[in-house]
């Protein structure tokens, strides 16, 4: 594999997810300095699945933090042989790829959707963030459509051939092994007697410590909360189920068995002052005497955007 190819594909595919511009995206920096949240990363990894065939854990990212040099340098040491080589969104779910029977106008009948890139006319001025991220996802949707009608136009063409015997052998072999969902670990362990103890000693005093937690996340039939079993080892399955809060205030917050935890996630962000800020709460009380106007504007609306813009740089919001 084109090592360059690489690169400049995963560099454009980092620009399209992340809605950057070229300049700002530095290949040499690590990926976790550009102000990803954990979501982005995880639809990264997804996409070089996709694409490559490389499974890369989201634990990996934050282990290994590789730039984009030297990501593009793993995935093309690592690519599996026959992944997609084009679009790379398609799931692809059977062990073999055979010819299709049908005349099928080809993929580059499809126009290719066009890739803006400010260094094709350098004597314009560039555009800002904004523009330059709506052009990346006018890209991606125009993929999109090209890629449903060329479904349709398979699907259509296939209906109109009379069925044939299947080919004598396929054209590439895949892999019949199952691969585990993403982020499961299923084979367990290889620990040693002294090993197993302790994990299993452990799994038991957090169980007992917080089992109302684990019956409460338990209990719903219709809640999927799948965050716990990102990190699914056998082992550890009798204790894969969330912390379940009862009540937060500033750093810390306690669970429904009366823990008290340390929250050094805040929210991924979200209560990065604090769970509930004492001067956060007032001015809530204040305002919900008020209201807050959904169908005409509300009083704070400019106050809201020119603070907004001045956070961002944005000139209008």
């Amino acid at each position: 594999m084109n090592p360059e190819q690489t690169f400049a594909e995963l560099f454009n595919m980092a620009q399209t997810l992340f809605g950057m511009r070229e300049e700002d995206l530095d290949p040499d920096a690590g990926i976790l300095e550009l102000g990803l949240d954990s979501l982005m990363i995880i639809r990264f990894g997804q996409e070089i699945e996709q694409r490559w065939g490389v499974q890369l854990e989201t634990a990996w990212f934050f282990a290994a933090r590789p730039s984009l040099k030297t990501l593009a340098d793993k995935v093309g040491a690592e690519a599996v042989p026959g992944a997609s080589t084009g679009s790379h969104h398609g799931n692809q779910n059977a062990d073999t790829v055979i010819a299709s029977p049908a005349a099928v106008p080809p993929v580059s009948s499809i126009p290719a959707a066009p890739i803006f890139r400010q260094s094709d006319n350098p004597a314009a001025p560039g555009p800002d963030a904004t523009v330059q991220l709506c052009v990346a996802q006018l890209q991606s949707m125009h993929e999109l459509f090209a890629r449903q009608l060329e479904a349709f136009a398979r699907g259509s063409a296939a209906s109109a051939q009379p069925p044939l015997a299947p080919p004598a052998a396929p054209l590439q072999e895949r892999s019949s092994a199952p691969r585990p969902p993403r982020g499961f670990i299923l084979k367990a362990a290889d620990l040693t007697r002294e090993q197993a103890d302790f994990v299993a000693e452990l799994a038991s005093a957090h169980l007992a410590k917080t089992r109302r937690s684990r019956d409460k996340s338990r209990s719903s039939p219709v809640l999927a909360d799948w965050k716990s079993t990102l990190t699914y080892r056998p082992e550890l399955q009798d204790v894969a189920y969330p912390i379940v809060a009862d009540r937060m205030a500033g750093g810390k917050f306690i669970d429904i068995d009366g823990n008290e935890y340390i929250d050094i996630a805040v929210g991924m962000g979200v209560h990065f002052l604090g769970h509930n800020p004492p001067y956060v709460e007032e001015a809530i009380r204040r305002r919900l005497d008020k209201g807050f106007g959904l169908g005409p504007q509300c009083d704070l609306t400019a106050i809201a955007a020119e603070r907004i813009g001045a956070l961002t740089g944005m000139e209008r919001v």
